[in-house]
């Protein structure tokens, strides 16, 4: 997966995890059914190996949709996107 296609990825999933303000206005939700499901058909459309994908995000905290946004786009903005095999993958 190439950073490009990983920043296409995270569009794709601020899209569909839908993160608004909640009713109070003060908080924010979202929607996730703590699974992988946007992400595998993502992987789908855009013929990536969902398995390959579901290891190098998993491998980084992205269990779930949400978890990529959380913690997956943090890590590889700070450069320490593991394991480092995956991370030469990314370029």
């Amino acid at each position: 997966m190439t950073r490009v296609t990983f920043l296409k990825l995270v569009r794709y999933l601020e899209e569909r995890c839908n993160f608004h303000k909640d009713d109070s206005g003060f908080g924010v939700t979202w929607t996730c059914d703590n699974s992988l499901a946007f992400t595998k058909k993502f992987c789908e459309k855009n013929n990536l190996d969902f398995a390959h994908v579901k290891a190098l995000l998993e491998g980084n905290g992205g269990f779930c949709d949400c978890e990529i946004l959380f913690n997956c786009v943090e890590r590889i903005s700070k450069g320490t996107f593991l394991p480092a095999k995956a991370e030469a993958q990314m370029k």
